[in-house]
């Protein structure tokens, strides 16, 4: 049972401290959210989701744009047709943003926008960290941190009827694994790469001129990826999201990562050291497998992909 009358802190108005929002308000609890920016929304990402989010949020029709069951990898050698399963949902990022923003707004839930929090603030009785990659928060309170890749996204006008989500996987510098996206949208296709910082720009660009492109630096948008799992020191901070490094080890996606974390700290919330027990538990051997996953597939992709099969099909949440 929740403990009425009590005030807890959102640090970050990102998609999973909405989402901690809106269930901690649900349970009783009397949530403030501080966002530094003047509205929700505008985070890098691809805005491919799997249905998984639908386990936690009723989503309705017409809020995403298409749902999506497989995606078409590039090998050097061979190009590969993978199913996704559950399949993806693709959403425009800030319509999803502010959708679960008026959720939380309607059930109570007061936002304070332009709103900078750079200490742990006074008065509450719990505080819910999710203010991004770079976590202020995370700074003060915990001697973890986590590792960094780099994620860029560039928006070119749609002007075919291509469906088709590709990717190319890539093999960086010092065996650095990454890869390049490029996803149709209803008015835009966004092409995109999450890998080193020099390496994945040059390799963005070298796609880009390939589908004749001209590459314009100033619409580029970049953001940093983080991975690993950090927990807070203070019995009465909690890291969620990109401040705990709450991503795939594949993908960089946190989605469904930030919201299944955001369910084990809610079910355990009168005991964070419980629920920080309960998500290394879950996700610790998911990130080892995770990791073995992505250096054996780049190494078959790379060398051996003649031996895989054209189609096959993934829980792309673990891999």
């Amino acid at each position: 049972m929740a403990e009425k009358n009590k005030k807890i802190a959102v640090i970050g108005a990102s998609i999973i401290g909405l989402y901690a929002a809106l269930k901690l308000q649900k349970k009783g609890f009397d949530v403030s959210v501080f966002e530094k920016n003047d509205r929700v929304g505008g985070k890098l990402c691809s805005a491919l989701i799997s249905k998984r989010i639908e386990q936690g949020l009723t989503i309705p029709q017409g809020l995403h744009e298409r749902e999506v069951n497989n995606i078409l990898v590039h090998f050097p050698k061979q190009d590969i047709r993978v199913s996704v399963n559950p399949s993806f949902l693709q959403f425009e990022r800030r319509k999803l943003d502010e959708y679960i923003f008026n959720l939380a707004k309607e059930q109570g839930v007061k936002f304070f926008f332009n709103t900078e929090i750079k200490e742990i603030p006074q008065g509450f009785f719990k505080v819910i960290a999710c203010d991004g990659s770079l976590s202020e928060l995370r700074k003060l309170t915990s001697k973890d941190s986590p590792s960094f890749r780099l994620g860029i996204q560039y928006f070119v006008e749609r002007r075919g009827q291509e469906e088709q989500i590709e990717i190319w996987p890539k093999v960086f510098s010092n065996n650095e694994y990454g890869f390049l996206w490029k996803i149709p949208g209803k008015e835009f296709i966004e092409y995109g790469g999450i890998g080193q910082a020099g390496n994945v720009l040059e390799e963005l660009i070298n796609l880009l001129d390939r589908n004749n492109i001209v590459f314009d630096r100033s619409k580029i948008k970049s953001a940093l990826i983080p991975q690993g799992l950090c927990f807070s020191k203070d019995n009465n901070v909690f890291l969620l999201g990109d401040s705990a490094g709450m991503t795939k080890p594949t993908t960089g996606g946190g989605v469904i990562w930030g919201m299944t974390a955001t369910n084990i700290l809610i079910n355990n919330f009168s005991d964070f050291k419980r629920a920080e027990k309960k998500i290394k538990r879950f996700f610790k051997p998911k990130i080892l497998k995770g990791k073995l996953e992505v250096k054996a597939g780049y190494f078959i992709g790379e060398k051996l992909s003649l031996l895989l099969p054209k189609n096959f099909s993934i829980d792309a949440d673990l891999f």
